[in-house]
This record gives C-alpha cells, structure tokens and sequence, in this order.
C-alpha cells in the first residue's frame, strides 16, 4: 500500500492506495479546492472509494462536504457520534460505514483496524491504523505541539489513559495526526497519556483586589484551610498566568473565588477564571465566593449565580465585606471557609 501526503502547512491529509482509495483526514474549510485537487492528482483517474474521519468537528471535517459533493461514491467511515454529529453539520444524506470498536475495512492489500477512543479531546474521536504500514492515523488525539497534553487532553486524562493501555497493544512505528508534525516515537506520548492524573489534596484561593481589601479576605480564608490542614495557595488573578491559574483550578480540590465589583459587575478575570473550568472532571469540586466592596456589591453574586449555573458545589453562601472587614464580616468569612474545609476533607475522605 502507498500512503500519500495530501495536506499542507501542518492542516494534513492522507490518501491511502490499495486495491481501494482512502482519504484519511479532512482539511479546513478554507482549503477544500486544494484538497480536491490534491487527491485528484493521486489518484490518477481512480475512484476515491472511503473518506475517514477520525473525528467530526469543523476543524476536523472542513473539506468532507465538497469531497462527497466532488467524489459522489466515496462512502464516509466515521464512530457512531462522528456520524450523528456528521449528519447535523451536512444537512442532508450522505452514505456511511458505522466504524465501531476493533471493526477492520479491508482496502483490498491493505486495512485498517479502528479503535473507538472518545473525548480525546472530541466526543467522537477515534483512531484508525494500518497494521501492514505500522502507522497510526490519529485525528486530533496525538500532536506535537508543546503544551496539547494540558491544553487538551488533561481534562480527559481517564480517557487518555484508556487509549494509552489499547493503543501499546500495537506496534506503532509512525502516527499521522491531523494537524502538525509526523510523530515518529509514540512511546513519550503513551506515557504522557499514560499517567494518572493528578488528584489534588490542595486548596486555591483565587481573587482580584483593587485596594487589598479582597486579598485581605482571601489571605484569611486560607489562613483557615490551612489550620486545617488543608495545603493552601494563594493566586492573584492579576499576578498569575492564565496557564497557571487553570492548572491550579483543574488540580485543587476545592477552591474559593473573591472578587471586587466593577460597574456592578464581577471583574473581567475572575470571569476568565470561572470560564476555564474544567466542568469535566471539577463539576463537584466545592468553592465558596466572597468579596469587598465600596457600594453595591454585584460582583460576588454574580460569580456566584454563574458557578450555580454551571453545576458547582457551593459550600457556603458569599461572604461579602463594606471595604474592610468588620468583625462580624471576618466572622462570616472564616464560617464559610471552615465549611468549605469540611466539604474538602469530606470529599478527600476524612477529617
């Protein structure tokens, strides 16, 4: 069987020749023409007989609708979930082949065995590979590019770690992703993908404090986990990365956001912060709001109805504070914070 490259500048595709034709991977959109022209150019007045598609999102699937609108018998082979998102994209019918897990489509010399492996990161992502060439044709699962494994595959890191043990059971000498660089070594990745993620006994404080009145709130609330014994870090959501905040976020077990209020609005990056959560493997994670403010005070409730929203765990009600802490505002907030530490030894299995 020959493997032909098809893509370009990184946006891959891969015409497989056996007794039959296949495209592996679609391009983008934006690049349909040069798409079509490539494969007609392999193919040499051939029929394009499968176009597959490891996963189906619009990145992923850009150029599916011109190839079967330009190859009209080419049959689409895809997962169920590929497929059904497949139909809500194009609109209109199309023929298929169902890929279902360990199914193998025979090319005539040649074939491909596919492996069902979802959220990785797509619900519908699969891998197909070619047992004859020893290589692996990944979609989106697999990439190069420094920082993926975090940016997305972590929050799926119990399917990661699925697709590690099946995928070692192969003999792989070269992965052909969708997007990117030919990995020639899969063993790093199988055991980046391989390892536990990691479960977190810690606690985070995050806050935005315009005149030290809500860090002063968020300095006693982790005065208080700790006391506890709970591990503790303090984040300044203006003084901290994005990259850092959101690890911290997907690693802690549980957290507490404090917020100034700004035109009766929570501030810009404690929304950037509430929006990077990981509603995959944090939904349950306990947090408690809290803040100080000048007049009105929006902000905490507005954090704190988006995160009710999103399914979280609230363990307190906000704990708000008129510019500084009185007394009886210090009071409330450490209350809150001690339920919060019991909601985190509770779920970390003990007091």
């Amino acid at each position: 069987m020959q493997i032909k490259y098809i893509g370009k500048d990184g946006d891959n595709s891969y015409l497989l020749c056996g007794e039959k034709t296949a495209a592996a991977e679609c391009m983008k959109k934006e690049n349909a023409e040069f798409h079509i022209s490539r494969i007609k150019e392999n193919l040499a007045g051939a029929e394009l007989d499968y176009i597959i598609l490891n996963s189906v999102s619009p990145y992923n699937a850009g150029t599916v609708s011109a190839l079967t609108e330009q190859f009209k018998g080419a049959k689409i082979v895809a997962s169920a979930a590929g497929i059904k998102n497949l139909r809500e994209m194009l609109n209109r019918d199309f023929d298929y082949i169902l890929a279902k897990d360990n199914d193998v489509l025979d090319l005539g010399g040649c074939s491909l065995l596919f492996k069902i492996l979802p959220n990785l990161p797509w619900t519908d992502s699969m891998a197909s590979y070619c047992p004859e060439e020893k290589t692996l044709f990944c979609g989106s699962i697999f990439n190069a590019e420094n920082g993926y494994y975090e940016k997305y595959i972590l929050p799926f890191s119990d399917y990661a770690q699925n697709a590690s043990k099946r995928l070692s059971e192969l003999e792989i000498n070269a992965v052909l992703p969708a997007f990117g660089d030919k990995i020639n070594d899969i063993s790093p990745f199988l055991k980046l993908y391989g390892k536990p993620a990691e479960r977190s006994d810690s606690a985070a404080v995050f806050y935005a404090s315009l005149f030290g009145n809500t860090r002063e709130m968020a300095e006693t609330v982790c005065g208080v986990l700790n006391k506890r014994g709970i591990r503790t870090r303090l984040f300044d959501v203006y003084a901290s990365g994005e990259a850092e905040l959101k690890k911290a976020m997907d690693t802690c077990a549980g957290f507490a956001v404090g917020t100034n209020t700004v035109n009766r609005n929570a501030d810009r990056k404690i929304w950037s912060l509430i929006s990077s959560i990981d509603m995959i493997s944090g939904k349950h994670k306990p947090y408690i709001i809290f803040g100080s403010c000048g007049w009105s005070g929006e902000g905490i409730y507005c954090a704190e109805k988006l995160l009710r929203s999103l399914g979280m765990r609230q363990s307190a009600k906000p704990a708000a504070a008129r510019f500084t802490m009185s007394d009886t505002e210090r009071a409330e907030l450490c209350a809150a914070a001690e339920k919060l530490a019991d909601d985190i030894l509770n779920q970390l299995g003990g007091k």
